[in-house]
């Protein structure tokens, strides 16, 4: 009993292979018993399309056996379209752009929607559109017994194309966001890079959490009742945390700054990274950053130096 026939278009043999694969791995997953048989055959209308069609070996095994073949189709419609599709929804959107920066967002979304699979956000799962789609080809099968691809699904399946959406308006989100965000690293590293340093070396001790200690080269506190207004403007535009610590760095510049904690993955540290680049030294050591958090717990101020060699002296 027939199912349901596809039409693929050329380039239709690899299509067809995936297709298969698809639905094969969802056979051997799903059927526990020899009776139900899902047969298919495959017709070469032309030199650009494929005919492929599903059938049930008895009208009993219908319901079980079609399930198989949508969700194969769901499956396959997501891995092999879905990238033009969203393509597609993406130029549409932002049609203003340059067709490079077009591309750059569409890459960016990929990354997110798959490599990420929207993960802890509001927004749909590959698995979540598998089934949209799913349910829109149990509709759509109700009235038809043939599906063009990828021509069908794009224009008469809303309810997927407004899943696809969301998915990919969140995505643009976060593509805008990191675009300004390394803009402004860009600009903050021109400016450390142009303005003269005012001291030659500079600790930043990372207590815990978001506690630092911003000392020079003797390990006295560097002032920051002076920050240069126009840096702290930009600060408190785009940054959210430490700002104070940012402007502060960046007014003094110095030649040399050495960030000591046990956290170096950490956003902020990574940040001051970017920004100063080479002039960065990360330190992680322990016995070092604890002589500082029992200072702090006493209240008493260390003094100290740096040799050449870099060995560190504390009294």
């Amino acid at each position: 009993m027939k199912l349901i026939s596809v039409f693929i278009y050329e380039p239709f043999k690899e299509e067809c292979e995936q297709l298969l694969q698809h639905i094969k791995q969802l056979q051997q997953e799903t059927l526990h018993t020899h009776k139900m048989k899902l047969h298919w055959e495959t017709e070469q209308i032309d030199h650009q399309q494929l005919h492929v069609t599903f059938y049930a070996n008895d009208q009993h095994h219908v319901e079980p056996l079609l399930d198989i073949v949508l969700a194969g189709l769901a499956k396959h419609i997501v891995a092999f379209y879905e990238r033009n599709f969203m393509l597609k929804l993406i130029k549409k959107k932002l049609h203003y752009l340059y067709e490079q920066t077009i591309q750059n967002v569409c890459d960016f979304c990929w990354d997110i929607m798959y490599e990420n699979d929207c993960s802890g956000t509001n927004y749909s799962t590959i698995g979540m559109r598998e089934d949209k789609l799913k349910q829109e080809l149990l509709v759509y099968i109700q009235n038809e017994d043939t599906l063009h691809l990828p021509g069908s699904v794009f224009f008469r399946f809303p309810d997927y194309r407004e899943e696809l959406n969301a998915c990919i308006d969140y995505a643009v989100d976060e593509y805008m966001i990191e675009h300004q965000y390394q803009e402004f690293m860009t600009l903050l590293k021109y400016f450390v890079e142009v303005q003269e340093s005012k001291i030659p070396i500079a600790h930043l001790i990372h207590l815990q959490n978001y506690d630092f200690l911003l000392l020079d080269e003797q390990f006295q506190p560097i002032k920051t009742d002076k920050i240069d207004k126009f840096v702290m403007e930009m600060i408190d535009q785009d940054l959210n945390y430490e700002d104070t610590i940012v402007s502060t760095l960046i007014t003094v510049s110095p030649q040399k700054l050495y960030i000591h904690t046990l956290e170096p993955e950490m956003q902020a540290i990574k940040t001051l990274q970017k920004i100063f680049q080479q002039r960065s030294v990360i330190r992680t050591d322990l016995q070092f950053i604890e002589q500082f958090r029992q200072a702090v717990r006493n209240k008493t101020k260390l003094k100290g130096n740096m040799n050449e060699n870099g060995e560190i002296f504390l009294n």
